[in-house]
């Protein structure tokens, strides 16, 4: 059996800092100032003489910010971040938005985002609070004439959830590394790999699956145990449940990193997502069979005999269904970009998205882009994103869909 041996293993820790995508660093200086909802605020906005930048509060605990260029062409940007791991105090999204933002305004739009008000697996939430920030626009500012969504990862799945449920309101969306599979087949993902690397490693978690202790996820350690046992690990990355997505990567290093982000997901991730479902189980292998292309049989055998196996609860699999199944109904344009080998959300979801897509009947309202890259949403620079969403305005100026993959930024 061939294997994978990881080589650099050490460098591709460095892209583990942040295990989700709610990455911290310090937002770029307001460049205004502006405050308060009083009429001169209001009209030196609308006027467009200098730039606006606007904070507040929504109820209950969340957060939100609003900058309008100079050059304001009238339209509206409303931003939804990734994944916050719930140990992190809820703020508004950094890591990679400031650059983001300075796309938006660079072509004249205006762009709000908000925190949610919880961090981890709020779709719920942020659904609600991304779409009060059109009404906030309109309040602090004035009403748009077109608004678009943007989202990333988990704010991709937040971004389509809002274009399916209030298609009259929003132009059109962008999704960036998005779920779009659906929560359940990105839990079953991240429990799959968990299961298999308590299986097949001979250096054991603290905790159990259900109950993971409160301390930092110890990196370190799982690569040190992946170091010395690289048959093990070779037999973890090349399994997976039938009809289920492949562990990303086409080296070790690569490798190595996808299987230590993706138990960091479900280390921060699962005990967030089974208490949103009142103590219920979310994830479900209890009848899942394992397979590969290159394993043997037995080895398969033991794998499928040997894995521990769970099973939902009702209630669980009604909270996944809710939040969020896409239906596949697109009544606006949907863009949506992903890399090939995404550590975290395998580009697979795409493919199921596609399929709830076709059956709906609404193909003309998708394009999807795919990128020989890895990594999750860090694949994708300010740029790009820019450059994608490009796509998507010319594509609702027009009617006519993009070509695809759509090019991206240099």
């Amino acid at each position: 059996m061939k294997t994978h041996r990881p080589f650099l293993l050490l460098f591709a820790l460095a892209m583990l800092a942040t295990l989700g995508c709610g990455q911290k660093s310090p937002l770029a200086p307001t460049q205004t100032g502006l405050k308060g909802g009083s009429a001169a605020v209001r009209q030196a906005v609308r006027a467009a003489a200098i730039p606006g930048h606007i904070e507040g509060a929504i109820g209950p605990g969340a957060l939100y910010s609003i900058d309008v260029p100079a050059n304001w062409n009238g339209d509206l940007v409303l931003y939804a971040h990734g994944y916050t791991t719930v140990q992190e105090p809820v703020g508004l999204p950094q890591g990679g938005f400031p650059g983001i933002r300075d796309q938006m305004l660079s072509r004249g739009f205006a762009i709000a985002t908000t925190s949610y008000s919880s961090n981890g697996f709020a779709e719920a939430e942020g659904a609600r609070q991304v779409h009060q920030l059109r009404g906030l626009f309109t309040s602090r500012v004035q009403a748009p004439a077109r608004t678009f969504l943007v989202g990333s990862s988990l704010g991709a799945l937040i971004s389509v959830d809002l274009l399916q449920t209030y298609a009259d309101q929003y132009a059109g969306a962008l999704s960036v590394s998005g779920p779009l599979g659906g929560t359940q087949a990105e839990f079953q993902y991240v429990g799959d790999v968990r299961l298999l690397y308590d299986l097949l490693m001979p250096c054991p978690l603290p905790g159990t699956f259900a109950e993971v202790p409160a301390i930092p996820l110890p990196q370190n350690y799982i690569v040190g145990c992946i170091l010395q046992n690289q048959q093990q690990f070779g037999i973890l990355v090349s399994t997976r449940r039938e009809g289920g997505f492949p562990v990303a990567g086409n080296n070790g290093n690569e490798l190595v990193t996808s299987v230590v982000s993706t138990i960091g997901f479900q280390w921060y991730g699962m005990g967030d997502g089974i208490d949103r479902a009142h103590g219920h189980m979310v994830y479900d292998n209890h009848d899942a069979l394992y397979v590969s292309s290159v394993l043997p049989p037995q080895v398969l055998a033991g794998i499928n005999a040997g894995i521990a196996r769970y099973t939902a609860t009702p209630d669980a699999e009604s909270f996944l269904r809710q939040h969020y199944e896409p239906s596949g109904v697109l009544e606006r344009p949907l863009l949506t970009i992903h890399a090939e080998r995404d550590r975290l959300v395998p580009w697979g979801h795409e493919q199921l998205l596609l399929d709830r897509v076709t059956a709906a009947g609404s193909l003309g309202n998708l394009s999807q882009s795919h990128y020989a890259r890895f990594g999750h949403t860090e694949a994708f620079s300010a740029a790009d994103v820019g450059a994608a969403f490009d796509a998507l305005v010319a594509w609702t100026n027009t009617g006519v869909k993009p070509a695809s993959p759509v090019p991206l930024g240099p």
